[in-house]
């Protein structure tokens, strides 16, 4: 096929694209027939509005496709003017072509002026209902290979509701880039009559999706990760179709076990609202070839995405796009929600510019969370609403500044407590969780081989295991199971490395640590729906105060960790433990500017980046409030008076837990009671905390 060489190509800038004057209008390619699929690509380019096409008079059909590398470009001939176009378009527009008809198309890549970026944001906001005006929508998965069409032909002259997709064919289809792409899902959602076309073989999205569902359905284990990826991805994306189609609302998918996150922001009191967050938690780390498209992608399908529109524009940088969207979930009250975000993401990949608490959706989450303690409930007596409107948002009351953003990056301050420090932590986790992978009675075995825990005459059973057992386990002959033998040493590494086994610390490993971490290990490892196969999120580490915690892989000595008071849209509401890591005050007059902020007097600033959540043994801890201020907030304090008093410096002690014992539920054998620990009392730390 004759071809312009790529160093001859004109650039776009100099293409003679006619300005979109109208309201609602757009551009459609004229798609000129060809009589062989190696003849030129020849369009025209013509001006309409979304309008016409609400009439009978007229149809067009849009594009659905990858962009691919868009250095590696093909030119096509629009209007007798040399065009250079994404090699995966190119191939579009080769296989749709009739050999004797003229077809409509909408094509973002030509129909849109890529380097206008006011009229980008302008169509970016219409594709919706570009995609549902259209008569059809084409899904173009790529071209196809001779041996792949002969057996695409066979199967397309069966019965498509009876046959079944090799598996060679069904794996071809489920791997192609397509379904891991960002912008694609409101293409699909969106579409009246969507078409998936291989090569020039076409076929409905719905036969197409039955057909692979039936072959996964059998033929499901063993595949390759990719494959598998395809296959959960297409099965949201149909059930997001369905429903958007049967008006239950915008796209949201009914519940499934697929690891996708669903699409239902459980934090909405509207049913059928579908926020931006909640699209982009489903849809993180899927590929867009400009990292600002993991926003505006989901624009036009976000229910407030009208209200994030007014506050965006193309122009602005993805990193202050990805800050503004933070900041956009925090003022929601859905903070638990987003922090949980940068669980499991590493932050020496966070690129410059983004704040420590807002998530790069650019990279793909990979591990299971961390869980985490609410540290509400384990810090205060819960029993006056003083303590829990302190945490949730009452909207009649708009001159309590709960939260505030200063600066560029943007620094979140709040009010927060310091609970306790890293002292010490692990090597990698991996090595026993596949032990709780494999059996976790094995597991406990060997941890408790490995810690060799203190245990006494009195001391009473574990998980089933009496006093001989424990024994036996801990202090008997190497001649025990070879599985058991074979597990300690990754775990006596993890012990050595939270524990002087010189043994000139004072502090020891106890059956309750033992305990603590086969009740967090077990309940991470027995998640069914997480189909889990490794996991390395966390790291052990060992506290001031001496007791265990989860935490983040990169935490280190001398983090901190502590709980927020920030406002969320329920009165129910998790409030997580959290992971800081102290930094050098970079901003020596924010004090100043807080306490204007903030309209009173302040706790002292703590200049501090987030790392995540943690989950932390609280068992038996009785916190205490350091700070001596003449003024102490009682029960009898409303709330938003109760945080007022604590910010200025007011004692908190009368709303500390007093009595602190472990739940029934954590305790095996509770009729014979238990090994338990005597209440112990750790320092808690009032901070404005100033999160960079």
């Amino acid at each position: 096929m004759a071809s312009i060489p790529a160093e001859n190509l004109p650039s776009r800038s100099t293409f003679p694209y006619r300005p979109l004057d109208e309201l609602n209008s757009i551009r459609l390619v004229c798609l000129h027939p060809a009589s062989s699929s190696q003849d030129e690509v020849k369009c025209s380019l013509i001006h309409s509005t979304l309008k016409i096409y609400r009439d009978i008079y007229d149809d067009y059909t849009a594009l659905s496709y990858v962009w691919g590398d868009p250095n590696d470009t093909r030119s096509i001939w629009i209007d007798g003017i040399p065009f250079p176009t994404p090699i995966n378009l190119f191939s579009a527009l080769r296989d749709l072509r009739h050999e004797n008809r003229t077809l409509l198309v909408w094509a973002d890549a030509i129909c849109i002026n890529q380097i206008d970026d006011e009229e980008k944001l302008g169509q970016i906001a219409m594709m919706g209902k570009i995609y549902s005006m259209a008569e059809h929508t084409v899904i173009y998965l790529g071209p196809l290979e001779a041996k792949n069409a002969d057996e695409l032909n066979s199967w397309a002259s069966a019965d498509f509701h009876e046959s079944r997709l090799s598996s060679g064919l069904a794996d071809l289809v489920l791997s192609q880039t397509w379904f891991r792409r960002v912008w694609v899902f409101q293409e699909l959602v969106f579409s009246k009559d969507p078409r998936v076309q291989l090569g020039r073989y076409r076929l409905s999205w719905n036969t197409l999706y039955h057909a692979l569902a039936r072959h996964m359905e059998t033929e499901y284990s063993g595949k390759d990760i990719e494959v598998i990826h395809g296959s959960k991805l297409l099965t949201e994306m149909h059930q997001a179709r369905e429903t958007h189609r049967k008006g239950e609302g915008t796209g949201r998918p009914r519940r499934t076990n697929s690891p996708l996150m669903d699409l239902e922001d459980e934090s909405s009191d509207d049913e059928s609202s579908v926020t931006m967050f909640s699209l982009l938690r489903a849809r993180r780390g899927l590929g867009v070839t400009y990292p600002k498209d993991m926003i505006f992608a989901h624009l036009g399908f976000a229910s407030d995405g009208a209200a994030l529109g007014e506050r965006i524009n193309y122009s602005m940088n993805h990193v202050h796009l990805y800050n503004l969207v933070a900041r956009h979930v925090v003022d929601q009250g859905l903070h638990c929600e987003l922090f949980n975000e940068i669980n499991g993401v590493d932050p020496s990949s966070q690129r410059n510019g983004l704040s420590s608490w807002t998530p790069n959706w650019e990279i793909q989450r990979t591990d299971a969370l961390i869980p985490s303690n609410n540290w509400v409930t384990e810090v205060f007596e819960w029993q006056g609403r003083d303590v829990s409107s302190l945490f949730w948002i009452k909207p009649e009351i708009n001159n309590i500044i709960q939260h505030t953003f200063v600066r560029d990056p943007p620094i979140l301050a709040c009010l927060g407590a310091e609970l306790d420090v890293v002292v010490r932590c692990s090597g990698s986790l991996s090595g026993l969780v596949e032990l709780f992978l494999q059996d976790p009675k094995i597991a406990l075995r060997c941890c408790l081989r490995a810690a060799k825990p203190r245990i006494l005459r009195y001391s009473w059973g574990l998980c089933g295991l009496e006093y001989e057992d424990l024994y036996e386990i801990i202090w008997g002959p190497d001649t025990m199971n070879e599985d058991i033998l074979s597990g300690v040493k990754p775990c006596k590494k993890i012990w050595d490395s939270l524990y002087d086994t010189t043994h000139s610390e004072s502090s020891e490993i106890t059956l309750n640590d033992i305990y603590w971490l086969y009740r967090v290990l077990s309940g991470i490892t027995g998640s069914t729906h997480l189909r889990l196969r490794t996991w390395n999120a966390g790291i052990l580490a060992r506290t001031g105060c001496g007791r265990l915690a989860l935490v983040p892989r990169w935490t280190q000595c001398g983090d901190i960790v502590a709980g927020l008071i920030l406002p969320s849209g329920r009165v129910h509401n998790s409030n997580p433990l959290l992971i800081f890591r102290p930094i050098g005050a970079t901003e020596p007059d924010l004090e100043a500017l807080l306490t204007e902020k903030f309209g009173q007097q302040i706790r002292p600033v703590l200049h501090c980046k987030l790392l995540g959540l943690c989950c932390m043994d609280t068992d038996c801890l009785q916190f205490e409030d350091q700070n001596s201020g003449e003024y102490k907030v009682t029960r009898a304090d409303p709330g938003f008076e109760t945080w007022k008093a604590i910010m200025a410096g007011s004692s908190t002690n009368d709303l500390m837990r007093s009595i602190v014992r472990i739940p029934r539920r954590y305790i095996p054998n509770f009729s014979r009671q238990s090994w338990t620990r005597g209440n112990t009392k750790q320092n808690l730390y009032w901070k404005t905390f100033a999160i960079h």
